[in-house]
């Protein structure tokens, strides 16, 4: 089944972007005041089982709220966006039919 944890702590998404070549990752950044991040977030939770920090998640959420730096050092300003770490570099995805897209692709594997 696919998993997803909740970023709580700048120290946990600083950990992920160090380990990027080791163990690729994709961060769904939401904001929780936001209508369409919250409907995404609830298909998230709704189609993945939720695992603790230490072990590997298939995807990590970060609230703008807990983590403000991630928006920062990713500049997303837009929500909800996707991030994906690639072999050089990470691209994002802010269009919500795409994001919908990788969410859907999850519950399908599921």
């Amino acid at each position: 089944m696919k998993t997803y944890t909740i970023l709580r702590k700048e120290g946990h998404l600083n950990s992920i972007m160090r380990n990027k070549e080791v163990r690729p990752f994709k961060i769904l950044f939401y904001t929780e005041w936001d209508d369409v991040s919250r409907k995404v977030v609830s298909r998230v939770e709704e189609t993945m089982e939720k695992v603790g920090f230490g072990d590997c998640a298939d995807l990590y959420l970060c609230s703008s709220w807990n983590v403000p730096h991630g928006f920062v050092a990713f500049r997303v300003a837009k929500t909800p966006c996707v991030v994906t770490s690639r072999k050089r570099g990470v691209s994002k995805v802010d269009y919500l039919p795409h994001i919908l897209k990788i969410v859907e692709a999850y519950r399908e594997a599921s």
